[in-house]
């Protein structure tokens, strides 16, 4: 199936985009600007859906080249993340959290490839 990216965004579910230019989430009609730390682990969660990816991973990834951060940093960027994407972030449908080990974002009917860089 191809993917489906249109003018630097690319379709997360019905209703929800990521747009890489603006660096943020368009969610029906209202766009949501995420910070550089949220938008990196967008990107790296959307350029490995359907994988769970490790916590360690994801703070590697939103804060790179720093030391000193833990799961309690990630888990805002995730919430931020979550406000963008989902219609209920408290009951998440998209952005799964797999207890104890990291996060899967789910694209239905994507296959996995990269999209661009998240920087």
């Amino acid at each position: 199936m191809k993917e489906e990216t249109t003018h630097g965004r690319q379709r997360i579910h019905a209703g929800c985009w990521v747009d890489w230019d603006r660096k943020g989430v368009w969610h029906h009609q209202t766009f949501r600007p995420l910070p550089p730390h949220a938008f990196r682990i967008l990107s790296y969660l959307v350029d490995h859906h359907d994988q769970v990816i490790p916590n360690r991973t994801l703070i590697t990834v939103g804060w790179p080249g720093e030391i000193g951060h833990e799961s309690s940093d990630l888990y805002g960027q995730i919430y931020l993340i979550r406000v963008a994407v989902e219609a209920h972030p408290m009951t998440p449908r998209w952005l799964e959290n797999h207890y104890g080990y990291g996060y899967l974002l789910h694209i239905p009917g994507h296959p996995i490839s990269s999209h661009s860089p998240a920087s």
